[in-house]
């Protein structure tokens, strides 16, 4: 929903013509800024999903060092990496991250779309 204010010095000073000239502007804007909110909208959920996916790595590489670590089932080592996460008031990614960097030497590299932006 939006507002087109026109101003004149003068009483009367919009004819026909211009009334029909200020409303083709008003839709013209409306239709441009309603699309310019959905590719809005479209951008952060594609920048939601990216993070997600990076974090879903990341947990996942987590799990299997824990799993390989503790020879338990996928279900029995989310457990514990969520409950380190309560336990240390840190998200499960950061938890998993840090796994994976104390068995690897290093942090989690990017997976491949993260690094070209696709």
């Amino acid at each position: 929903m939006g507002a087109l204010n026109l101003y004149a010095r003068g009483v009367a000073a919009f004819g026909a013509t211009q009334v029909r000239r200020a409303e083709n502007l008003a839709e013209n804007a409306s239709g441009g800024l309603s699309l310019m909110l959905r590719l809005a909208s479209y951008s952060e959920l594609t920048e939601q999903l990216r993070s997600s996916l990076t974090s879903r790595t990341v947990i996942y590489q987590g799990l299997g060092v824990i799993m390989a670590q503790e020879r338990c089932t996928q279900a029995k080592a989310f457990e514990i990496m969520r409950t380190a996460s309560q336990n240390s008031n840190l998200k499960l990614r950061d938890i998993a991250a840090a796994i994976v960097t104390s068995v690897s030497g290093e942090p989690p590299q990017p997976h491949p779309f993260e690094e070209n932006g696709d």
